[in-house]
């Protein structure tokens, strides 16, 4: 469900960028344009509310590797609807994006929540800080549900 959410949204906000894009660069452009900003967008969203992880850098370069088959598939696919079957350019990339959804959360789950070969942190002890090795974003953590301050090597912080 949250991925679908987090999809939804991701499909509303580059879908308004293509149609914005549209009259100014055409169909290959302003898809081009939306996927890559969308790629961004779309780690962050399934990083952080799907899947409830980390942003990690080695996660971050992998990701686009997803958005890069998605893309051959969906430009192809573009492609074929607008020239082949006519289908007008405002609406073919929806047809694109459910098309190419199942392969994508698969891709993603799989690069998000796979951890390296022999690195799988062990649980921290509930006085213990976890692991942040290699995540993005400066040493603080987001405090966990009901909590209200962040934690750091420097000292709580108020999160409001």
């Amino acid at each position: 469900v949250r991925f679908v959410l987090a999809g939804g949204l991701n499909a509303i906000v580059t879908y308004v960028v293509y149609l914005a894009l549209l009259p100014f660069a055409g169909y290959t452009i302003a898809y081009s344009v939306q996927f890559v900003g969308g790629i961004f967008f779309a780690y962050y969203l399934n990083a952080r509310l799907v899947f409830r992880r980390p942003l990690k850098w080695q996660h971050a370069i992998q990701y686009p590797l997803v958005y890069l088959l998605q893309y051959g598939l969906g430009i192809t696919l573009m492609t074929a609807l607008i020239e082949d079957l006519h289908f007008r350019p405002e609406l073919a990339p929806v047809l694109v994006v459910v098309t190419t959804l199942p392969l994508t959360f698969w891709l993603s789950r799989w690069i998000i929540k796979r951890e390296r070969h022999g690195s799988k942190a062990k649980p921290a002890a509930p006085d213990e800080p976890e692991e942040t090795e290699g995540h993005i974003g400066d040493d603080a953590k987001l405090p966990s549900r009901g909590q209200t301050s962040f934690s750091s090597p420097r000292g709580p912080r108020s999160c409001c």
